[in-house]
């Protein structure tokens, strides 16, 4: 591609990212919020919506791998770090319309601590997050990501 993607861009259904969150006959997938060419071939996205507002540790990587959004299948359940690098390359970003700033909204990472323990990352009003270690068969929301 001519253009390497940058943190903050968006995805779109056709694989390809750019700036506009509306683009004529593209799906808008995900926010870039990683262009470690190390990790993924391009880059990683975080999803635009949620894959489901009540879910335990162990449903959650099964939620994301059924979630599609413009056809592209492929989504997975982001570790803890991935959660806090998706808050630090969206500092610029509205997610608020997109659900990720309310300080009602845990998200199950792919982290785990220990056999019956796994960490979840809220998200703040304020930009800030939270990291917490807890019980996997507690109920949060799933927020999907897509390596491109």
């Amino acid at each position: 591609l001519a253009n390497a993607p940058a943190a903050g861009q968006y995805l779109y259904s056709d694989g390809t990212w750019g700036t506009s969150a509306s683009v004529s006959g593209l799906t808008t997938i995900g926010f870039i919020f990683s262009t470690n060419t190390g990790l993924y071939p391009h880059g990683c996205a975080v999803a635009l919506t949620d894959a489901s507002t009540s879910s335990t540790w162990y449903n959650a990587s099964s939620v994301c791998s059924s979630y599609t959004a413009g056809g592209k299948s492929g989504w997975r359940l982001p570790s803890k770090d991935e959660l806090l690098a998706i808050n630090t390359a969206m500092a610029n970003v509205n997610l608020t319309s997109y659900g990720m700033y309310k300080s009602s909204r845990l998200y199950w990472s792919s982290t785990e601590n220990d056999t019956y323990l796994a960490y979840y990352v809220r998200f703040y009003f304020d930009g800030s997050t939270g990291t917490y270690n807890v019980s996997k068969n507690n109920y949060y929301y799933v927020r999907a990501v897509l390596a491109f």
